[in-house]
This record gives C-alpha cells, structure tokens and sequence, in this order.
C-alpha cells in the first residue's frame, strides 16, 4: 500500500460547502461562454436556442431565465463555453446557492422543484 510520503502520493483536505443535502444525479453540460467565473452552487438556466446553460436572471433569452440546474463546480467560462458537470436532481441548500441579476433563490423554488431539484433551508452541523 502506498504512503503518504512516497513519490506522486500527493494528499489534500476535503473542505465541505454544504451544498447538497442528499440524492443527487448529475449529467454533463456545457455552460455558455463570457459569463466569467461561475461558483459551485450557480443556479443555471438552459437557452432553448442553443441548449448551452448560463446562469439563471431574468433579462435572459428564453430558457435561461428560469432555474434548470445547479452547477457542480466552479467553471471559468471568460474564454470560451465550458463543459462541466451540473446537477439535474437531488436536494440542496438554498443558502449555498447563487443566482444572476433580478432572480432570486426563493424565487427559483418552484421552478426547480418541478424539474425534480428540492432547495431547502439547511442546518450547519459545523
């Protein structure tokens, strides 16, 4: 069995966000370019015209401004579209999520509950 101090053995520190709560499922996206740096945890929209994900507000085209998914990773799209995971099912805390201008998270409840994402107020056990 390797150990810690053996050459290309590298170990790191797992810092949780409390972000998901339980039960999720996630599939491969590709998340729009020339939206900058987007969190973990960015409540996502999908464009119907170019099925490409962008973070959810409500001046944007259709599709994107409704909540679809949450994305599962930071991402930097500055210089192009990205392909990352997102999440499209499960249970998640509302505070560790972010949304775009003239949204909220209260108000992406529903339309995320009816795509089988559950947000909810979670209890930090730190």
């Amino acid at each position: 069995m390797p150990k810690l101090h053996d050459p290309g053995i590298v170990s790191e520190t797992f810092t949780p966000d409390n972000l998901v709560i339980s039960g999720v499922k996630t599939l491969s996206g590709v998340i729009l370019t020339g939206q900058g740096v987007l969190a973990r945890g960015t409540i996502l929209g999908r464009r119907t015209d170019n099925e490409k994900f962008m973070i959810v507000a409500s001046a944007n085209p259709s599709g994107a401004d409704t909540g679809n998914a949450i994305l599962a990773e930071e991402v930097d799209t500055t210089s192009g579209d990205v392909t990352a995971p997102v999440y499209v099912m499960g249970e998640f805390n509302s505070d560790a999520c972010a949304v775009g201008a003239g949204t909220t998270v209260n108000g992406e409840i529903e339309n995320l509950r009816s795509k089988g994402i559950l947000l909810k107020d979670a209890v930090n056990a730190a």
